[in-house]
């Protein structure tokens, strides 16, 4: 099927509120002859008042104008308009992103790096980089890929939304990705699954799991804890994380009570929200599990602060009585007390190969997909001087030198 008979076949729905509003930015700024490239728009507050409606609202509007190259959005510093004459001299490619702006991309500072390194090699290759956020929404990233096309986009990379609302892991074969666009050269980026069969590139998150949890029994830590994900979630790097950790305790000799198995396994929230008050309730439980854990695998950086904190309000020595371990060294722990374990991966890495499996896409369509693993270093900081706390419990019969792995 022809991109153009996809589009025929899936017409966009009627004008929404937020398209809307686009159009009232382009009319009042980006068609005055008066406004050049370079001149600085109103903020999104003052938009907001300017057109009465809700500031999502205006977000929308300008990730759109994004998306059109009619604009550039300086993180810190403003919206900007963009000089569009030389904007199709070259190829286009577009990069849809959970998010840009607000506080869900504070605590995603990984997609930064991510987007440096597609921007670094798509210019290498001759192609201009489009980027839009699809705001969390999958329905507004389902519209933003049908949108890319329609601008020209020779192909597109996607970090999908994974929310558990919108989109989960047995809902897959109904979600757009599975069903349209198939024969548009598109890449997923550190999340996906397989039955959507799309060319991905996605991080080796079962090493980085076993690798953790040997660290830890190395440590002399024996009831180490994981924070499972919700079943159904499509964050499958926790899943596969989880794997890891299982497989390495199992060569360890090491049987999980089904506490272990089951801890976090609840929880629907998102991962990147995590709120203090969740963070107290899974310390809280934490402490009520026998045989009391004194490793703590927690879902990535962010959670694993969190965490500390929360359980050093309920009197818990971190990592003397519990050593908490996050993932993907983000900055808010490079200089948090006390230092714990984390993992170091390369997301400009992963930008730049994804850009080159998209170029092989465009330039000779593979029959199957490709999956790309890349690696995941382990980052073990600690504080000086660090004694472990001797718990007794499930474990406890265990010998606690190093184990032979």
């Amino acid at each position: 099927m022809q991109i153009g008979t996809v589009h025929e076949k899936h017409k966009m729905p009627r004008e929404t509120e937020y398209q809307r509003i686009a159009e009232k930015i382009r009319n009042t700024w980006l068609r005055n002859p008066d406004v050049v490239p370079g001149t600085k728009l109103p903020t999104e507050r003052q938009m907001q008042a300017q057109f009465e409606v809700g500031r999502s609202t205006v977000s929308r509007a300008l990730a759109l104008l994004a998306a059109e190259n009619l604009i550039e959005m300086r993180q810190g510093s403003g919206v900007y308009v963009r000089n569009t004459a030389n904007s199709h001299e070259k190829h286009l490619l577009g990069f849809i992103t959970p998010c840009l702006f607000g506080k869900d991309a504070i605590s995603r500072p990984v997609l930064s790096h991510l987007q440096c390194g597609l921007q670094n090699r798509a210019e290498e290759l001759g192609y201009q980089l489009l980027t839009a956020s699809a705001q969390s929404s999958v329905e507004t990233e389902e519209l933003l890929t049908a949108h890319f096309l329609r601008l020209g986009v020779k192909g597109l990379i996607i970090y999908p939304v994974a929310s558990t609302q919108e989109r989960t892991k047995n809902q897959a074969q109904a979600d757009y990705l599975a069903r349209r666009f198939r024969h548009v050269p598109i890449v997923l980026t550190d999340l996906g699954t397989e039955s959507w069969n799309r060319n991905m590139v996605v991080f080796d998150n079962f090493t980085a799991g076993r690798q953790m949890t040997r660290m830890l029994l190395q440590k002399r830590r024996r009831n180490i804890l994981f924070m499972h994900m919700f079943k159904h979630n499509l964050h499958l790097s926790i899943h596969e994380r989880a794997s890891g950790y299982r497989a390495e305790m199992k060569a360890a000799g090491l049987d999980l009570p089904e506490s272990y198995l089951s801890f976090g396994s609840t929880a629907q929230c998102d991962i990147q929200g995590l709120t203090e008050n969740e963070a107290d309730y899974w310390a809280k439980s934490l402490l009520q599990i026998t045989p009391l854990p004194n490793a703590l695998i927690a879902w990535e950086d962010s959670t694993a602060i969190l965490l500390i904190r929360a359980l050093q309000r309920t009197g818990v020595r971190v990592p003397e009585d519990i050593i908490v371990c996050g993932f993907d060294n983000l900055p808010a722990s490079h200089f948090f007390t006390p230092p714990f374990p984390t993992t170091e991966p390369d997301f400009e890495a992963m930008g730049e190969t994804a850009i080159q499996l998209l170029h092989q896409q465009i330039i000779e369509p593979a029959t199957h997909p490709r999956t790309y693993l890349l690696p995941v270093p382990l980052l073990w900081r600690e504080p000086e001087d660090q004694v472990p706390s001797q718990h007794t419990g499930y474990f406890a019969t265990y010998n606690t030198a190093s184990p032979t792995l």
